[in-house]
C-alpha cells in the first residue's frame, strides 16, 4: 500500500500543472455526477445559506469545489516529494503586519491556531516556512491512519518543516503540554461534532460545534488565531490570519470562529468554493428521533443569541405538513405546531392542503409561516409540489391517509417524510414512520419524531 502511495505520489509531482488541471475537471465532473446523494445535500446546504442566489450558481460553486477536491488529493499524495523550495514557493509570503502579529503572538505565550476544512488546509503545514519563529514552536492535531506504515510516512512528510504532529487517539495531554511551554497548538475546528459537540447557529442553521479550541485556550490562557489557507491559484494558496476574541468562556470563542467562517464564505466565489460543502455540517441535530427536539445537554444557543446581541437568525429549514382531507382530522394538531414551535423555534411551519387560507389561519393563528393550497387540476398540484422541491425542503409530514397523498409526498424529495406506517406501502414514498393518531390526538405520532418530554428523546 505505502509503495503504490509512493509512486502515485512522485508521479504526480512530476506531471506538468496543464495535465493535472484536466484530471481535476474530469474527476470533478465524475463526483459531481456519480454521487447524487452528496450531491443533493451539497445543493441544499447551499440553498440554505444562500437561498438569495440562483441556482445555477450554486452548481457552479459545487462543480467548482468538486475540481478543487481532486486538487486536494493530488497536493496531499505528492506534497511529500516537494523540495522546501517548492514547498515554500506555493504559498505566498505574508504581509509585514501578518508576520509581525504572530511574531509578537509567540513572543507573548501560547496561541490556539484555528483551522477551518478549506481544500487546501493542508498547505498550512508549511506555516514554519512562511512564519520561521513557529519552527518546532507549533504543534498540529490530527487524526491518525489505520495502516501503521503509511501512518508513519505521512508523519514524516507532514512534520519535515518544522510542524509537530500530534495523534487524537493519545487524548490531548500533549496538546495541553504545547500550551504550557508557550507553544502554538493548531486543529481544525468542526461544526459537526455530533453529540460532544455544543449547539450553536451556523450559517442560520442550528449545528454541533466542537468547544475544544475555547476550553483550550481558555485553561492555558492562550491567544487564538484564525489560520485559513484561501486558494489562489492551482496548489497554491495564501494563509490569512486574523486574531480571535475568546471572550469570557469557551463558548463564546467557537461562537467568534463560527462568525468569522460564516462571513469568510460569504466573501467571494472562491472563498465559498474552497469549504467542504460535500460534508454535511449540519448533520447532527436532525436525527428523526429527535427532529423536534433540541437536546438540553451543552445546548448554547441562548449564549448564540446573546452573541447576536439578541438577535435570532430567520429560520431557513422549511417543515411541511401535508394537512388531513377535512377540518375534523386536524384534532390537536395545532396544539402539536405550538409544541414544535417552542422545542425548535429554528424551524419555519409551512402547511399545504386544499384548505383555504382562512381555515388554515383559523386553526393554526400565526404559527404558520406559509400556507399553499393545492389546485385540483392534477398537473397544476405536481407544479406546486416542484417549487417545493426546488428549495430543498428538509422534513415533509404526511398527516393524510390516501395513495395519491404518498405519491405526492415522494414528489416533494424532502430529505425526510414522515408518515403514518400503517399506509400500505407507505416505506416505498416515506423514509421514517410513525403509529396512527388516536381519536382526540396527533401526539403519538409526533412523539416517534422527538416531541414530549425527554424521555422520548433518548
Amino acid at each position: 500500500m505505502l509503495l503504490i502511495v509512493k509512486i502515485f505520489g512522485r508521479l504526480i509531482a512530476w506531471t506538468p500543472e496543464t495535465i493535472l488541471r484536466g484530471i481535476c475537471v474530469l474527476l470533478g465532473a465524475i463526483i459531481y455526477r456519480a454521487l447524487p446523494g452528496r450531491r443533493n445535500t451539497a445543493l441544499r446546504n447551499l440553498h440554505h445559506c444562500f437561498p438569495e442566489k440562483e441556482e445555477r450558481w450554486r452548481v457552479m460553486i459545487l462543480k467548482e469545489h468538486c475540481r478543487r477536491l481532486v486538487e486536494t488529493a493530488l497536493y496531499v499524495l505528492s506534497s511529500p516529494f516537494f523540495s522546501k523550495e517548492r514547498a515554500a514557493s506555493l504559498v505566498a509570503i505574508p504581509s509585514a503586519e501578518t508576520l509581525e502579529t504572530i511574531n509578537n503572538a509567540i513572543k507573548k505565550g501560547a496561541m490556539v491556531l484555528m483551522v477551518p476544512h478549506t481544500t487546501l488546509a493542508e498547505t498550512s503545514m508549511t506555516m514554519p516556512l512562511q512564519f520561521p519563529e513557529l519552527r518546532e514552536r507549533v504543534s498540529v492535531i490530527f487524526r491518525p491512519l489505520d495502516n501503521d506504515k503509511l501512518d508513519v510516512w505521512v508523519r514524516h512528510s507532514r512534520s519535515r518543516f518544522g510542524v509537530q504532529l500530534l495523534s487524537r487517539r493519545a487524548g490531548y495531554g500533549e496538546a495541553l503540554k504545547a500550551l504550557e511551554a508557550n507553544d502554538a497548538v493548531g486543529l481544525l475546528f468542526d461544526q459537526n461534532a455530533s453529540g460532544k459537540g455544543s449547539l450553536i447557529h451556523f450559517m442560520g442553521r442550528v449545528v454541533s460545534a466542537t468547544e475544544l479550541p475555547g476550553i483550550m485556550a481558555h485553561r492555558k490562557e492562550a491567544d487564538a488565531f484564525m489560520v485559513c489557507a484561501v486558494r489562489t491559484g492551482f496548489w497554491k494558496a495564501k494563509l490569512e490570519v486574523a486574531p480571535l476574541d475568546k471572550g469570557e468562556a469557551p463558548i463564546d470563542l467557537t461562537l467568534s470562529a463560527n462568525e468569522w467562517l460564516s462571513n469568510f464564505l460569504k466573501r467571494s466565489d472562491n472563498c465559498c468554493a474552497d469549504w467542504l460543502w460535500l460534508h454535511d455540517r449540519w448533520g447532527s441535530p436532525k436525527n428523526p428521533k429527535r427532529r423536534f427536539h433540541l437536546r438540553e445537554k451543552r445546548n448554547r444557543l441562548e449564549e448564540d443569541r446573546r452573541f447576536r446581541n439578541g438577535k435570532r437568525p430567520e429560520p431557513v429549514i422549511k417543515v411541511w405538513f401535508f394537512l388531513p382531507e377535512t377540518q375534523a382530522k386536524f384534532r390537536d394538531l395545532a396544539e402539536m405546531m405550538g409544541m414544535i414551535r417552542e422545542s425548535r423555534p429554528d424551524y419555519a411551519l409551512c402547511v399545504i392542503g386544499e384548505h383555504s387560507e382562512k381555515m388554515v389561519s383559523d386553526s393554526f393563528g400565526n404559527l404558520i409561516t406559509e400556507t399553499i393550497k393545492l389546485s385540483q387540476s392534477e398537473s397544476h398540484r405536481k407544479t406546486q409540489i416542484g417549487a417545493i422541491a426546488a428549495e430543498y425542503p428538509d422534513v415533509w409530514i404526511n398527516l393524510r391517509t390516501d395513495r395519491t397523498s404518498l405519491e405526492e409526498s415522494l414528489l416533494s424529495r424532502a430529505e425526510q417524510r414522515f408518515g403514518i406506517e400503517s399506509l400500505p406501502r407507505a416505506s416505498k414514498y416515506l423514509t421514517h414512520l410513525a403509529p396512527a393518531p388516536t381519536e382526540t390526538s396527533w401526539l403519538p405520532f409526533f412523539e416517534r419524531f422527538g416531541l414530549g418530554t425527554r424521555k422520548k428523546h433518548r
